[in-house]
Protein backbone atom coordinates (compact mmCIF):
# COMPACT_ATOMS: atom_id res chain seq x y z
CA UNK A 1 0.00 0.00 0.00
CA UNK A 2 1.11 3.26 -0.78
CA UNK A 3 2.41 6.10 1.55
CA UNK A 4 -0.57 8.91 2.03
CA UNK A 5 1.25 11.53 3.04
CA UNK A 6 -1.94 13.40 4.19
CA UNK A 7 -3.18 10.91 6.33
CA UNK A 8 -1.40 11.66 9.82
CA UNK A 9 -2.22 15.51 9.57
CA UNK A 10 -5.92 15.31 8.38
CA UNK A 11 -6.52 12.80 10.96
CA UNK A 12 -5.06 15.77 13.02
CA UNK A 13 -7.02 18.44 11.41
CA UNK A 14 -10.18 16.33 11.79
CA UNK A 15 -9.86 15.55 15.55
CA UNK A 16 -9.39 19.35 16.06
CA UNK A 17 -12.70 20.25 14.15
CA UNK A 18 -14.79 17.64 15.87
CA UNK A 19 -13.15 18.76 19.60
CA UNK A 20 -13.60 22.67 18.29
CA UNK A 21 -17.05 21.84 17.22
CA UNK A 22 -18.22 19.81 20.82
CA UNK A 23 -16.27 22.49 22.95
CA UNK A 24 -19.09 25.48 20.69
CA UNK A 25 -21.99 23.46 21.33
CA UNK A 26 -21.63 23.02 24.78
CA UNK A 27 -20.65 26.84 25.60
CA UNK A 28 -23.11 28.45 27.90
CA UNK A 29 -22.96 32.12 25.62
CA UNK A 30 -24.16 34.26 28.65
CA UNK A 31 -20.88 32.80 30.48
CA UNK A 32 -17.76 35.30 29.31
CA UNK A 33 -14.96 33.35 30.80
CA UNK A 34 -16.72 29.66 28.68
CA UNK A 35 -16.73 32.24 25.84
CA UNK A 36 -13.41 33.37 25.87
CA UNK A 37 -12.21 30.03 26.26
CA UNK A 38 -13.94 28.73 23.45
CA UNK A 39 -13.11 31.62 21.27
CA UNK A 40 -9.79 30.94 21.99
CA UNK A 41 -9.96 27.12 20.61
CA UNK A 42 -11.49 28.34 17.51
CA UNK A 43 -8.94 30.55 16.97
CA UNK A 44 -6.25 28.35 17.70
CA UNK A 45 -8.11 25.84 15.23
CA UNK A 46 -8.29 28.09 12.37
CA UNK A 47 -4.60 28.77 12.70
CA UNK A 48 -3.74 25.49 12.15
CA UNK A 49 -6.24 24.99 9.51
CA UNK A 50 -4.25 27.68 7.86
CA UNK A 51 -0.79 26.71 8.26
CA UNK A 52 -1.79 23.35 6.46
CA UNK A 53 -3.06 25.22 3.46
CA UNK A 54 0.62 27.31 3.95
CA UNK A 55 2.41 23.64 4.07
CA UNK A 56 0.37 22.09 0.54
CA UNK A 57 1.34 24.78 -1.15
CA UNK A 58 5.18 25.04 -0.35
CA UNK A 59 5.76 21.60 0.00
CA UNK A 60 3.29 19.62 -1.85
CA UNK A 61 1.45 21.42 -4.96
CA UNK A 62 4.75 21.73 -6.36
CA UNK A 63 5.65 18.45 -6.41
CA UNK A 64 2.07 18.12 -8.68
CA UNK A 65 2.26 20.94 -10.67
CA UNK A 66 5.31 19.93 -12.93
CA UNK A 67 2.49 16.76 -13.69
CA UNK A 68 -0.73 18.37 -13.96
CA UNK A 69 -0.84 22.43 -13.57
CA UNK A 70 -4.83 22.08 -14.00
CA UNK A 71 -5.37 20.20 -10.80
CA UNK A 72 -3.28 23.08 -8.53
CA UNK A 73 -5.80 25.63 -9.85
CA UNK A 74 -8.25 23.22 -9.28
CA UNK A 75 -7.58 23.25 -5.69
CA UNK A 76 -5.83 26.69 -5.37
CA UNK A 77 -10.12 27.84 -6.23
CA UNK A 78 -11.06 25.09 -3.65
CA UNK A 79 -8.55 26.85 -1.07
CA UNK A 80 -10.58 30.48 -2.08
CA UNK A 81 -13.81 29.07 -1.30
CA UNK A 82 -12.69 27.68 1.97
CA UNK A 83 -11.19 31.29 3.23
CA UNK A 84 -14.70 33.24 2.35
CA UNK A 85 -16.07 29.92 4.87
CA UNK A 86 -13.52 30.63 7.32
CA UNK A 87 -13.94 34.72 7.27
CA UNK A 88 -17.77 34.02 8.28
CA UNK A 89 -16.85 32.19 11.24
CA UNK A 90 -14.59 35.07 11.99
CA UNK A 91 -17.35 37.88 11.31
CA UNK A 92 -19.76 35.49 13.34
CA UNK A 93 -17.23 36.12 16.20
CA UNK A 94 -16.16 39.77 15.54
CA UNK A 95 -20.39 40.36 15.74
CA UNK A 96 -20.65 39.00 18.99
CA UNK A 97 -17.72 41.31 20.92
CA UNK A 98 -20.69 44.03 20.06
CA UNK A 99 -23.76 42.34 21.95
CA UNK A 100 -25.20 43.21 25.66
CA UNK A 101 -27.98 41.20 26.46
CA UNK A 102 -28.04 37.74 27.53
CA UNK A 103 -30.79 36.73 24.77
CA UNK A 104 -28.58 38.56 21.74
CA UNK A 105 -25.26 36.69 23.10
CA UNK A 106 -27.45 33.14 22.82
CA UNK A 107 -28.34 34.10 19.30
CA UNK A 108 -24.84 35.19 18.10
CA UNK A 109 -23.42 32.26 19.90
CA UNK A 110 -25.64 30.03 17.78
CA UNK A 111 -24.20 31.86 14.23
CA UNK A 112 -20.76 30.65 15.64
CA UNK A 113 -21.87 27.39 15.71
CA UNK A 114 -23.28 27.29 12.28
CA UNK A 115 -20.31 29.20 10.84
CA UNK A 116 -17.89 27.11 12.36
CA UNK A 117 -19.88 23.57 11.38
CA UNK A 118 -20.36 25.02 7.65
CA UNK A 119 -16.42 25.01 7.83
CA UNK A 120 -16.33 21.41 9.46
CA UNK A 121 -18.70 20.22 6.41
CA UNK A 122 -16.42 22.28 3.99
CA UNK A 123 -12.83 20.94 4.92
CA UNK A 124 -13.97 17.18 5.29
CA UNK A 125 -15.23 16.93 1.40
CA UNK A 126 -11.94 18.93 1.16
CA UNK A 127 -9.40 16.71 2.92
CA UNK A 128 -11.16 13.64 1.23
CA UNK A 129 -10.81 15.28 -2.53
CA UNK A 130 -7.07 15.98 -1.80
CA UNK A 131 -6.44 11.97 -0.82
CA UNK A 132 -8.80 11.02 -3.21
CA UNK A 133 -6.69 12.91 -6.19
CA UNK A 134 -3.67 14.51 -5.11
CA UNK A 135 -2.59 10.89 -3.59
CA UNK A 136 -2.94 9.69 -7.29
CA UNK A 137 -0.31 11.96 -8.92
CA UNK A 138 1.66 11.69 -6.19
CA UNK A 139 2.09 7.59 -6.23
CA UNK A 140 2.23 7.89 -9.50
CA UNK A 141 5.26 9.64 -9.61
CA UNK A 142 7.31 9.41 -6.70
CA UNK A 143 8.19 6.97 -4.41
CA UNK A 144 6.93 6.48 -0.58
CA UNK A 145 10.67 7.43 0.56
CA UNK A 146 10.26 10.67 -1.71
CA UNK A 147 7.06 11.13 -0.16
CA UNK A 148 8.14 10.67 3.88
CA UNK A 149 11.01 12.93 3.64
CA UNK A 150 8.83 15.50 2.31
CA UNK A 151 6.86 14.87 5.37
CA UNK A 152 10.11 14.89 7.61
CA UNK A 153 10.72 18.35 5.74
CA UNK A 154 7.37 19.76 6.75
CA UNK A 155 7.67 18.90 10.59
CA UNK A 156 11.39 19.96 10.46
CA UNK A 157 9.82 23.26 9.43
CA UNK A 158 7.15 23.77 12.38
CA UNK A 159 8.32 25.84 15.52
CA UNK A 160 8.66 24.32 18.44
CA UNK A 161 5.70 25.28 20.38
CA UNK A 162 3.15 24.17 17.15
CA UNK A 163 5.29 20.75 17.05
CA UNK A 164 4.51 20.06 21.24
CA UNK A 165 0.52 20.56 20.07
CA UNK A 166 0.53 19.02 17.34
CA UNK A 167 2.39 15.86 18.68
CA UNK A 168 -0.51 15.85 21.54
CA UNK A 169 -2.82 15.57 18.49
CA UNK A 170 -1.12 13.15 16.38
CA UNK A 171 -1.31 10.81 19.53
CA UNK A 172 -5.15 11.55 20.22
CA UNK A 173 -6.27 11.48 17.04
CA UNK A 174 -4.45 8.44 15.32
CA UNK A 175 -5.15 4.40 16.00
CA UNK A 176 -2.12 2.79 17.70
CA UNK A 177 -0.63 1.29 14.13
CA UNK A 178 -0.33 4.78 13.14
CA UNK A 179 1.19 6.39 16.26
CA UNK A 180 3.36 2.56 16.88
CA UNK A 181 5.20 3.52 12.98
CA UNK A 182 5.04 7.41 14.33
CA UNK A 183 7.30 6.75 17.13
CA UNK A 184 9.44 4.41 15.92
CA UNK A 185 10.63 6.41 13.19
CA UNK A 186 10.85 9.22 15.85
CA UNK A 187 13.41 6.26 17.39
CA UNK A 188 15.02 5.56 14.84
CA UNK A 189 15.90 9.41 13.97
CA UNK A 190 15.58 11.43 16.95
CA UNK A 191 17.07 12.03 19.83
CA UNK A 192 16.59 9.25 22.95
CA UNK A 193 15.83 12.30 25.23
CA UNK A 194 12.82 13.01 21.94
CA UNK A 195 11.17 9.70 22.00
CA UNK A 196 10.98 9.54 25.57
CA UNK A 197 9.14 12.51 25.85
CA UNK A 198 6.40 11.64 22.73
CA UNK A 199 6.33 8.35 25.23
CA UNK A 200 5.25 9.79 28.11
CA UNK A 201 3.15 12.08 26.13
CA UNK A 202 1.49 8.99 24.85
CA UNK A 203 0.80 7.74 28.14
CA UNK A 204 -0.59 11.21 29.22
CA UNK A 205 -3.03 11.11 26.40
CA UNK A 206 -3.96 7.45 25.81
CA UNK A 207 -6.34 5.10 27.67
CA UNK A 208 -4.16 2.82 29.82
CA UNK A 209 -5.13 -0.18 27.89
CA UNK A 210 -4.19 1.04 24.67
CA UNK A 211 -0.86 2.57 25.86
CA UNK A 212 0.23 -0.96 27.25
CA UNK A 213 -0.46 -2.29 23.56
CA UNK A 214 1.95 0.36 22.39
CA UNK A 215 4.34 -0.82 24.86
CA UNK A 216 4.53 -3.85 23.48
CA UNK A 217 4.56 -2.65 19.82
CA UNK A 218 7.38 -1.09 20.44
CA UNK A 219 9.53 -3.36 22.73
CA UNK A 220 9.71 -0.65 24.98
CA UNK A 221 10.03 -2.63 28.76
CA UNK A 222 9.52 0.54 30.52
CA UNK A 223 8.99 4.18 30.55
CA UNK A 224 11.86 5.81 32.49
Amino acid sequence: MKYNIFNPIHKVLRAMLYDTSLTIQQTNFVDTEEVDATILKIEQTLSFLQLHVFHKSEFIHPLIKKYQSDIIKFFSNQYADCEFVTNKVKLAIHAFDNVITASEKMQKGRKILLAFEALVSFKLNLFAKEENVLNIFLWNNYKDEELIQIEQNIIASLPIDVLKVESKWMIKALNNKEIESWLKGVQRSASESVFKTLLSLAEKELPHQRFEKLLRSLTVPELV
